[in-house]
């Protein structure tokens, strides 16, 4: 795809949306809501309600002696992190896996998670990375946010949001929204997205979860050489999800490169 096309796609976007916003579920669901997050930059905001839930999945090779570890000023109390588990990943000699920090909103206010991939012996030694996770957490009931979901903000500019509805199984049906992050309109740099699912009368209530990760533009499937397609790839897991853009409308794509037509599947209409 030109450069140029690029650029003029995400110009539009952008003039839809407006500037950088986060982006939640709509109001009057259920607790507890469950977020999972990978790396979004070098920094995040999330705002969570008591009771939910926050998994900060992060890549990690124990073989070369490194892991995540919270630094030390992780103090207020807001969350709790519950525990660290680390999942392997291909299974061969020192191939990486994940790290999962699960953590618990226990009380309203401020707090500042700061992960540092350090090895634990080495004394005096700067992180090679780090990770700082910025949370806010309201009391059950708080409107102040304007919204009782949680809400994941990463660096960049939102440059559109997609929402849609599907058939459920177990509930009344599902409502998803995309929204899509850039540096900038100009700068197709730091992509991220941030999903937001929310379960209709579902057996516990309305239900809320919260995924987010990377996506990319890419030309072409095997029906439509010059299709626009976004492909988001979850940055938790190594799952991958793909929209063709017809006009206003992102179209599921199934495994076969063609837009799927299993009822369950949620195409996305863009929002002003």
């Amino acid at each position: 795809m030109r450069h140029g096309f690029r650029f003029r796609l995400c110009l539009t976007l952008a003039a839809a949306t407006g500037a950088s916003m986060p982006i939640a579920a709509a109001a009057q669901s259920t607790r507890p809501a469950t977020v999972e997050i990978g790396e979004l930059g070098t920094a995040v905001q999330v705002s969570l309600q008591v009771g939910d839930t926050l998994r900060v999945v992060l890549p990690s090779t124990p073989s070369t002696g490194y892991t995540w570890r919270p630094s030390g000023d992780n103090t207020s109390g807001a969350v709790q992190v519950k525990d660290s588990q680390y999942k392997a990943g291909q299974p061969r000699p020192g191939a990486s896996g994940t790290q999962t920090f699960t953590l618990t909103a226990k009380e309203a206010g401020q707090d500042h998670l700061k992960l540092n991939y350090i090895r634990p012996w080495e004394k005096n030694v700067k992180p090679v990375r780090t990770y700082a996770v910025n949370i806010t957490v309201s009391g059950a009931g708080d409107s102040d946010s304007g919204s009782s979901s949680p809400v994941v903000t990463p660096a960049g500019t939102r440059i559109g949001t997609y929402t849609g509805k599907s058939r459920c199984a177990d509930c009344s049906g599902i409502v998803t929204t995309v929204a899509f992050y850039a540096a900038s309109p100009q700068r197709m740099a730091g992509t991220y997205y941030v999903r937001t699912m929310k379960y209709l009368g579902s057996p516990n209530g309305d239900t809320v979860s919260v995924s987010a990760g990377n996506w990319a533009l890419k030309t072409g499937t095997p029906t439509d050489t010059k299709a626009i397609v976004y492909s988001l790839r979850s940055n938790a897991s190594d799952h991958v999800d793909a929209y063709q853009l017809k006009g206003e409308t992102l179209l599921v794509i199934g495994s076969d490169g063609k837009p799927a037509q299993n009822p369950y599947n949620t195409n996305l209409q863009k929002q002003p």
